[in-house]
């Protein structure tokens, strides 16, 4: 799975917040398997209150906007199969 497979029209849906973070949710249509029950993947990744300055983050958000959150939980191994 690439960034650009993962963010390209799709959608991130708020899930959480806990201890400054706030987690958002992201589907993933997996369709290079052959089992069913592996097809459609979600993902969350983290979102730290420190980070955002004055941003507005709304329930549900186009993945590319999010795309510098996710790209850095896919560096650090935040980027967690819900």
């Amino acid at each position: 799975m690439t960034i650009k497979d993962l963010v390209k029209d799709n959608t991130a849906t708020f899930d959480s917040y806990r201890c400054g973070t706030f987690y958002y949710t992201i589907p993933y249509l997996n369709e290079n398997t052959n089992d069913i029950s592996d097809t459609l993947r979600l993902y969350q990744f983290p979102i730290p209150v420190d980070d955002l300055g004055n941003a507005t983050l709304n329930k549900t958000e186009k993945a590319i906007h999010l795309m510098r959150y996710i790209r850095k939980a896919m560096e650090e191994k935040t980027l967690v199969k819900v």
